[in-house]
C-alpha cells in the first residue's frame, strides 16, 4: 500500500509542475492512501497530522486553478 500512495503523491507533485491541476487529485487519493496505512499501522499515526490537513489543501488548490 505504501508504494500504491508513494507513487499517487509523487505523480501528483509531477502533474502539478506541469500546471496539470489533476495532479491534486492525485496527490489527494495517495494521501487517502496513507491514512489507510496510518489507520493500519499504530506506529505511523503521526500521517494523519500530514494527510488529512494535505488533501483540505489540495481540494483548495484544484478549485482555486479551476477559477484561472
Amino acid at each position: 500500500m505504501g508504494w500504491a500512495a508513494a507513487i499517487l503523491e509523487l505523480a501528483g507533485k509531477w502533474l502539478v509542475g506541469n500546471e496539470c491541476r489533476w495532479g491534486f487529485v492525485a496527490s489527494s487519493l495517495g494521501a487517502l492512501v496513507w491514512i489507510t496505512v496510518a489507520l493500519r499501522v499504530p506506529e505511523a499515526r503521526g500521517l494523519l497530522l500530514v494527510c488529512l490537513p494535505a488533501i483540505i489543501i489540495n481540494v483548495r488548490n484544484f478549485v482555486k486553478w479551476g477559477k484561472q
